[in-house]
């Protein structure tokens, strides 16, 4: 099973999720621990997995169309740093 995205839900509750070799370390934040296994945050309450994006649809922030079909919204201060992520000879 892989991993394609994670919500974060807007109120303070405690987020669960498991993957294969991966240990949670207290303190860290989810993007810290998922740094290393090519995540990335898209939008306050999105992360996304770089390697299960199908397609990026261009847009004020665009959005993403994931593996599992599922559409993710991207922020518009977040654009840039997803497309030098995608695009690294990007300029």
């Amino acid at each position: 099973m892989v991993i394609t995205h994670i919500l974060e839900p807007c109120h303070d509750s405690l987020i669960k999720f498991f993957m294969p070799r991966l240990s949670f370390c207290p303190g860290l934040s989810i993007e810290e621990l998922l740094e290393d296994h090519s995540f990335t945050r898209v939008h306050r309450s999105f992360l996304v997995n770089l390697h299960e994006i199908e397609k990026y649809v261009r847009g004020d922030g665009g959005y993403l169309v994931m593996s599992d079909g599922s559409e993710i919204l991207i922020s518009r201060n977040k654009k840039e740093e997803l497309l030098k992520k995608l695009l690294p000879n990007r300029e």
